[in-house]
């Protein structure tokens, strides 16, 4: 009997398959096939060592999205593996408000978001006059607040030096740029 697995090169994909290769009270052997995926076949009887089993792995999915911001460029670039996607303009957080340089990742998303006035507490719905525009994609916190790209009302904003800490967008650009990532997408911020 032959069973197709297809995986992603993730952990909870190596999981599954550690469970299937190893808790089942059955031999397996991993060989690839003309279709770039790979085949089960729980018939042999001969044992393997774990290099056998995964030599012959062949990944089916695209490279993973991931984030590069230039902070003074003002520029977000989208790369699917090392191929460039997209470029977008941005706005970036001021002086003494500045967007956080390093590694991380988007942890949440949200489509036509809310806002709170950190300063006054004043809810804004979403809609026209909402400043994280139509799109939320958080990828900072402290556990108190936190910081995302996310679209802007403002337009004349994109491609300055102007936000508390922010990334903000174009409302077309937030939704295209929601539309490429997922929660768990790496974010790289340099200057």
């Amino acid at each position: 009997m032959m069973i197709n697995v297809y995986f992603r090169k993730t952990l909870n994909i190596f999981l599954s398959l550690a469970t299937v290769f190893f808790v089942f009270p059955l031999t397996v052997i991993a060989e690839q096939n003309n279709e770039d995926n790979i085949s089960v076949n729980s018939t042999n009887n001969n044992a393997l060592e774990d290099d056998d089993v995964f030599s012959n792995v062949t990944y089916t999915d695209e490279p993973e999205i991931h984030l590069l911001l230039k902070l003074k460029q003002r520029k977000l670039y989208v790369y699917q593996g090392e191929k460039l996607l997209n470029t977008y303009p941005v706005a970036v957080g001021k002086a003494k408000w500045e967007t956080p340089t390093g590694n991380f990742k988007v942890m949440n998303m949200i489509k036509n978001p809310g806002w709170t006035n950190f300063k006054t507490g004043e809810k804004i719905p979403p809609g026209a006059n909402n400043p994280l525009g139509e799109r939320w994609i958080a990828f900072w916190t402290d556990g108190n607040d936190y910081i995302g790209f996310h679209g802007t009302p403002n337009r004349s904003s994109v491609g300055q030096a102007i936000s508390h800490g922010c990334v903000r967008m174009y409302n077309e650009d937030a939704r295209e740029h929601y539309d490429l990532v997922t929660v768990g997408t790496e974010v790289i911020v340099e200057n």
